[in-house]
């Protein structure tokens, strides 16, 4: 196989695993150089770079390959690229039998037409892929799941509010974030569903739901803001606001019955318990019961967990859950649905 070398090695490392990589270094595939690849040089990485826009990264030992089937040679294959080639990679892999595993970033689907192919791939096919819902491995999942340091009953209301200013960059007029061919449903269909995603695992599909959105980036074509409202079968109620137009901000609270957690990218602080008095007899706000930090931040420790979960399985040759597989298709049906239901 013919394959440039990247004209920024570092070393020269021993393969553990052999890693392809398609989309290019922007965007999530760079994150995750920082967050898991650079610790991992004992894995070789192949990349095929999607849009051919020379995506290339620094500081980091990696091939480049313009044949995508020269990645069938890996154990893996990681796909990074826009959303709206997701399912035509999928089917370029099934359809050329690759044998190894696959982490595709979410969604995989964009169309009805999409979700019924990927669905109908056969089992083994389904227990080698794995898709990029990284919330399933971070800390509000714990935490609305009822796995936390400190016991604050059942979940009354989750708000979530995340944004920051993508929409005023330069490049962002001719993103395929702003493309409503490609993503449709903009800020609500890249990062909305990893919240509706983790909620519908914990709690299932909602029984009601709001959805408003605007367009305020120069040059917007797709909704770069978003407010959602969802309540679920438990009574759980999600309250969500994300944005591409705002100053960053990473603010969750979580109402619970025995307690309250508010939380940033950076820190955790639970309050509990709910029977807390003054000396009056009155109720009062509940003391600090635990504080949690992250060096990184939450949603990159999320992201981590992600590559850990995914990596395990690759080192060893386990397979994955078909209901996860299922779940994350479905995933993006219920979104589909709320975007109908709200004649978006």
């Amino acid at each position: 196989m013919e394959i440039e070398k990247n004209v920024y090695p570092v070393t020269d490392v021993k393969s553990n695993l052999t890693v392809g990589i398609i989309g290019g270094f922007g965007g999530q595939a760079k994150r995750l150089v920082g967050l898991y690849f650079r610790e991992h040089n004992d894995y070789s990485y192949i990349l095929f770079d999607h849009a051919s826009k020379d995506r290339f990264i620094e500081d980091f030992d990696y091939e480049i390959t313009n044949n995508l089937a020269d990645l069938f040679e890996c154990d893996c294959i990681m796909i990074f690229s826009p959303t709206a080639s997701h399912s035509y990679y999928l089917e370029y892999l099934h359809n050329n039998n690759y044998k190894g595993y696959i982490y595709c970033e979410k969604p995989a689907i964009q169309t009805e037409a999409e979700a019924e192919i990927v669905m109908n791939y056969p089992l083994d096919f389904k227990h080698r892929t794995m898709f990029g819902f990284n919330l399933r491995f971070g800390i509000l999942e714990k935490i609305v799941s009822g796995c936390c340091s400190v016991d604050i009953g059942n979940p009354l209301q989750v708000n979530i509010i995340s944004g920051h200013g993508l929409g005023y960059k330069d490049f962002y007029s001719q993103s395929w974030r702003n493309d409503p061919e490609k993503m449709k449903y903009g800020i609500f269909e890249t990062v909305g569903i990893h919240y509706i995603d983790l909620f519908a695992r914990l709690f299932g599909e909602p029984t009601s739901e709001n959805l408003y959105a605007s367009i305020s980036a120069p040059g917007g074509k797709v909704a770069d803001t978003v407010s959602f409202t969802a309540r679920f079968g438990s009574g759980v109620i999600l309250n969500l606001f994300l944005s591409y137009v705002s100053p960053l901000i990473e603010r969750n609270l979580v109402i619970c019955t025995d307690g309250i957690v508010e939380m940033d990218n950076n820190s955790v602080q639970i309050y509990s318990p709910r029977d807390y008095f003054d000396s009056n007899g009155f109720f009062a706000n509940p003391p600090l019961a635990d504080e949690i930090e992250s060096k990184q931040g939450f949603w990159n420790d999320s992201m981590k967990g992600a590559m850990e979960f995914f990596f395990e399985h690759v080192e060893n040759q386990t397979t994955f859950d078909e209901l996860d597989y299922n779940s994350a298709i479905q995933s993006s049906k219920m979104l589909w649905k709320v975007v109908a239901n709200a004649n978006w």
